[in-house]
């Protein structure tokens, strides 16, 4: 096949004014090609023909073949008019390819005003090849139109012409074909000659027959596709060589439903919440629409689903020309049925649910000890108390929940011992069982005591799993356990108390306090022979030195007795002092220490002047100190003169002075306290007495020998 140039920036030409032709081509693709073209030599405006180049490639002819060409217009589509070519007829041999010029005289066709012209200005022709064997026989023939009308300055396309190929059968495959809007689908035609052989360079038309329901694109080649239009049958042929294809059925369903999901999951949405609903692979954007916006309304570009009212409405979703819908179903609110419930432990009862469908329900206990329920909503009493059972739907929007109130009670209550004794100030102990409807205890349930006569005894408690009762006097009352409705009762025997047996210390042993003070304390418990007190026991407490009366005691309540230090009058020192049962004389004894100042006299003057010492127990430097004169007895009560006190010395020194010639005749007793300040540490006393006779000698215990007679003589008393 010779290619001719193209001529595609010409001007546009009138008929009156022919200047320049473009070419006018008949396309040769494959092998048996033929074609005609314009050529570019400028003809005169009043000249009616058309110069033309032909050019075949014959692969079917024989020896002395011919090619006849015709070349006309129609007038109408059944009549061919032939219009003059040159040459008509050319000789060729097997396989080869001629080219020669070819001139037409389209005169008579642009004067003829019943042409067919395509609904266009200008001359549509027909060429027709006829193939003839040396005897004169046709091999083959081929007629073509051309796509447009001839006019100076357009190209003309005849399409693919084949000479010298005998078509034997046209198959297209597959035999069906089901496509939905707007699927499109690929078809092949198998083009055999008569020796089984495929032919590919045979050109194809493809027709459908009805182009509304699908339509068949392809040109002349082997495949061609079929595009969905609407629902419908039509049947796609090919025909080539002059043969048709065996027909092939298409069928046009209707697209594929769009498939809508629920997320996250399926089930009803309670009214008020939402799900979302999806897509699986839509073709576009989808928009949503509700069946009954009063069930349940829908986001028309998101999908978002809200529930509205109880019941049940379809959305649809669109995309493209496909449509898909999905049941939305609208619940709630959740109910439950008791809001309360009493039980008896041991027993069971069902707790209903209603209102809700489409999800879960699960059922929850506030406390396990008291309540429990199963996944069923079954709820079992299994102690006493009260607790709450919540009851909760969750569906893909989200959950719900309702409460049960639940009172769980005992079936019985039971004291034991059911009767006890303790002496008087002893205890007994009674427990209460509190038992469920299949008469098991239940554990750690308190119940509420109450004593009948408060007089004979006393409860340690007044609720608990068990109480202790103390006996008051001798007597018998009853005790009660009481839980709710629930009574049970007990008697209790109040009898005498075991006697005092023994002392016990308790607190007081090797205490140590100031001179001259009660702060030392201490404690004894009378017991019986079981070691429990015995109040009212009488206890005496005395000191092994005779430093003031005993002190007669009785227990307490506890069996308690406690005493003071009867020692409290006496020097720095350690002393003891003992309790003593009177029953049976039991004893027992607690040492203590007494810590106050050393005050000694050192010396007493004719002329009335006692001096003193003072020091710490411990020998060192008392602080703190004060000194005061306490007149004990004698026939004058306000003698002193002078009281003084040094404390820059070691030890301390403190003078009392008086006037002996002024005195009555007469013994006195005097006291010299002197108190520090010093933590833990008593005043230190020295007593002395003197006897006021202006004629006896000078006599004191303890001040330095004076053998020079004085008119007083007082005399120290230790």
């Amino acid at each position: 096949m010779m290619a001719a140039p193209m001529i595609s920036d010409a001007p546009t030409w009138s008929l009156a004014r022919w200047s320049r032709f473009r070419r006018l081509t008949l396309a040769a693709v494959a092998p048996a090609m033929l074609t005609a073209c314009l050529n570019d030599s400028p003809v005169g405006a009043s000249d009616p023909r058309i110069r033309a180049t032909l050019s075949a490639n014959v692969i079917g002819s024989v020896a002395g073949g011919t090619v006849d060409i015709r070349v006309g217009y129609r007038k109408s589509r059944q009549e061919l008019v032939t219009l003059r070519s040159s040459p008509e007829r050319v000789q060729v041999a097997p396989g080869t390819t001629l080219v020669l010029p070819l001139t037409v005289d389209i005169g008579p066709c642009l004067a003829d005003p019943e042409r067919v012209t395509l609904d266009r200005e200008g001359c549509a022709l027909v060429i027709e090849l006829t193939l003839s064997d040396a005897a004169g026989g046709t091999i083959d023939s081929q007629t073509r139109e051309s796509r447009e009308p001839v006019l100076p300055g357009e190209s003309v396309d005849f399409g693919t012409v084949t000479i010298g190929v005998l078509v034997s059968t046209v198959v297209v495959a597959p035999a069906s074909v089901t496509l939905s809007v707007p699927e499109q689908r690929s078809i092949t035609a198998t083009v055999r000659d008569a020796a089984g052989l495929v032919v590919t360079s045979v050109p194809v038309e493809w027709t459908s027959t009805d182009a509304t329901v699908a339509d068949v694109t392809g040109g002349s080649g082997m495949t061609a596709s079929i595009r969905a239009l609407k629902v419908g049958t039509t049947t796609i042929t090919a025909r080539a060589g002059g043969k048709s294809s065996n027909a092939i059925t298409v069928s046009v369903i209707p697209p594929p439903p769009l498939t809508v999901q629920q997320r996250p999951g399926a089930g009803c949405t309670l009214v008020g919440q939402t799900v979302t609903l999806e897509v699986d692979s839509p073709p576009g954007a989808v928009t949503w629409a509700s069946g009954n916006s009063a069930i349940a309304t829908v986001g028309t570009s998101n999908g978002v689903v809200t529930g509205v009212a109880v019941g049940q409405t379809d959305i649809t979703a669109t995309s493209g020309a496909r449509t898909g819908t999905a049941t939305v179903c609208v619940t709630g609110p959740l109910r439950v049925q008791p809001t309360s419930l009493a039980l008896t432990a041991g027993r069971s009862a069902q707790i209903a649910a209603s209102g809700v469908t489409g999800g879960t329900l699960t059922f929850a206990s506030s406390a396990t000890s008291i309540a429990t329920v199963d996944n069923g909503g079954l709820v079992r009493g299994v102690g006493v108390g009260q607790a709450t059972i919540t009851t909760t739907f969750t569906g893909p929007s989200g959950s719900q929940s309702a409460t049960t109130t639940v009172n769980v009670s005992a079936a019985n209550v039971v004291v034991s011992p059911t009767s006890a004794s303790a002496p008087v100030t002893r205890t007994a102990r009674f427990s209460a069982s509190v038992l469920d409807a299949n008469g098991s205890v239940i554990p750690n349930v308190p119940v509420a005591w109450t004593i009948a006569d408060a007089t004979v005894g006393t409860l340690s408690a007044a609720t608990g799993p068990v109480v202790d009762v103390r006996g008051v006097k001798i007597g018998r009352t009853t005790v009660r356990a009481t839980l709710g409705s629930l009574t049970s009762s007990a008697t209790f025997d109040v009898v005498a108390p075991l006697p005092p047996a023994r002392l016990e210390k308790v607190s007081g042993d090797g205490a140590v306090c100031p001179t001259h003070s009660t702060s030392c304390a201490f404690v004894v418990r009378v017991v019986d022979v079981d070691g429990f007190p015995t109040p009212g026991a009488t206890v005496i407490w005395s000191s092994n030195t005779v430093c003031g009366p005993p002190r007669i005691v009785a227990a307490d309540a506890n069996g308690l007795a406690s005493s003071t230090n009867i020692c409290s009058a006496v020097a720095s020192g350690t002393y003891t002092q003992t309790a003593t049962l009177q029953t049976n004389q039991q004893q027992a004894s607690f040492a203590f220490t007494l810590r106050g100042l050393q005050v000694s006299l050192q010396s007493f003057e004719s002329d009335g002047t006692a001096v003193f010492t003072i020091e710490n127990p411990d020998g060192t430097v008392a602080s703190g100190l004060s000194v005061t004169f306490e007149y004990k007895s004698g026939p004058m009560t306000d003698y002193a003169t002078l009281l003084g006190l040094n404390r820059t010395t070691t030890p301390a020194i403190a003078t009392v002075q008086y006037v002996h010639e002024q005195m009555p005749y007469g013994d006195y007793v005097l006291d010299v306290v002197v108190a520090t300040t010093t933590p833990g540490i008593g005043p230190g006393i020295e007593r002395f007495s003197f006897t006021n006779d202006y004629y006896s000698y000078y006599r004191v215990a303890g001040a330095p020998n004076d053998s020079r007679p004085r008119h007083v003589g007082p005399v120290r008393t230790p």
